[in-house]
């Protein structure tokens, strides 16, 4: 049968693990589900692939998900320096290049790889291998599973930038457009970024959700606490998260304690995700907050309680995809952004979650569901029958299958048909 050759960033396969991780076994686990043979091509710098080796030992999931592949390579990428003269000069003409400079040095490589697996699907899990696929000699097709816009992501972490800056961040859209537009199809988890994305490249884009193993019943004999915990889920190093949490806890995070106090509740701030190289003025504020932070937790079981409240301070799309369905799977109440949510806005959303236009309007919304225990009951487990219904592996398994014909149909292979779910 026809195979993919699977190529992905340094990363363990599995739905517990910061970053895109969860996307990454998501869209594997649907290629295994529909019966195609998946060959994994995972690269990065020795550094990156080592953590990943690491996590992988202790991960029986990232185990089960290794073994699952028909042969799998890591590839080592060497590291890489550049002035930022360099590359504003040399993105004159060579923007994909620039953008993603190690590229070029692994070509010969992957089309080695290409040669013995004689895949009939390349599927690229984000920029670097996107960029990897859309400088292959000759015109195989590939789809791109894409994950950030970057050049709008830096913006976001540079609100103001200076005119080095924007000519760098020029650079890097003009690459990402090359990219883009090499793809025979693309894969977003957002309806928002797909809009943008069609209008960068003209491409065929597609929306799949992201999505969880339905797993074990949770909320069965749960009851809401009578404390208050007050949840972040993500690591700190990433820009949203960074920037939300900064927002929340100028903004939002003294009038909740404020509140609660006055019926006489202490609420608990739980940061659930590295937080080790936090810097200020984010430092100083999770220390005035009182924040407890619990680093990578294994076993989310331990930390997220059915009806706690959970929190995306988020003032644009993005930081949320992979979040929203797992605190829905937990059932949390979620207190969120219309804007941080608004690339996931499944008709009935609103009635699940709360969504307000502002982060300081946060406050509001957890001073009244402080004491309203039957509320947070109802919200949890709606949130849970929420994910059950759309962000389900089985849910969205349907969604892949017309991917996967679609993407067939284009390159003219009749599609290899599918075994039973596994």
């Amino acid at each position: 049968m026809m195979s993919v050759l699977f190529m992905m960033p340094a990363a363990p396969l599995t739905s517990n693990h910061s970053g895109a991780a969860s996307r990454y076994v998501q869209n594997y686990n649907a290629l295994l589900r529909l019966g195609l043979p998946v060959n994994v091509l995972r690269s990065g710098t020795g550094e990156e692939l080592d953590a990943a080796q690491d996590f992988e030992v202790r991960s029986s999931e990232a185990q089960a998900a290794k073994a699952a592949a028909c042969s799998w390579r890591d590839m080592t990428l060497s590291p890489l320096s550049s002035t930022r003269r360099a590359k504003a000069l040399r993105g004159v003409y060579d923007p994909v290049g620039t953008e993603f400079p190690r590229a070029r040095a692994v070509l010969s490589e992957v089309q080695t790889v290409i040669e013995e697996a004689q895949p009939a699907l390349l599927w690229a899990e984000d920029a670097f291998p996107a960029a990897v696929c859309a400088l292959l000699p000759g015109e195989r097709p590939w789809l791109y599973s894409h994950h950030d816009i970057l050049h709008r992501v830096r913006r976001i972490r540079n609100p103001r930038p200076k005119m080095p800056d924007r000519w760098l961040l020029n650079i890097c859209r003009r690459a990402e457009t090359r990219v883009l537009r090499r793809a025979a199809l693309v894969l977003t988890g957002s309806a928002t970024d797909a809009e943008r994305l069609r209008a960068l490249c003209s491409r065929p884009v597609t929306v799949i959700p992201t999505a969880y193993e339905a797993g074990e019943r949770l909320l069965e004999e749960a009851r809401p606490a009578s404390d208050l915990r007050i949840l972040h889920l993500g690591s700190l190093e990433t820009t949203a998260n960074r920037v939300g949490m900064l927002c929340y806890l100028e903004e939002a995070h003294p009038e909740v304690v404020r509140a609660c106090r006055k019926r006489g509740i202490q609420p608990t701030l739980h940061i659930i995700g590295d937080a080790s190289r936090v810097k200020s003025p984010l430092k100083e504020r999770l220390e005035e907050a009182g924040a407890e932070l619990k680093g990578f937790v294994p076993d989310l079981k331990e930390i997220m309680r059915p009806f706690d409240i959970a929190i995306l301070p988020y003032e644009h799309d993005t930081g949320y995809r992979t979040k929203l369905p797992l605190l829905f799977q937990y059932g949390q109440v979620v207190v969120a952004t219309k804007a941080a949510v608004a690339g996931n806005r499944i008709a009935g959303l609103e009635t699940v979650c709360v969504l307000r236009d502002r982060v300081t309007d946060f406050a509001d919304s957890i001073e009244r569901l402080v004491c309203a225990l039957p509320e947070r009951e109802r919200l949890g487990r709606a949130a849970n029958a929420f994910f059950q219904q759309h962000f389900t592996q089985q849910a969205v398994e349907a969604l892949y299958r017309a991917l996967l014909e679609d993407f067939y149909r284009r390159v003219d292979v009749p599609f290899p048909g599918a075994r039973e779910s596994v």
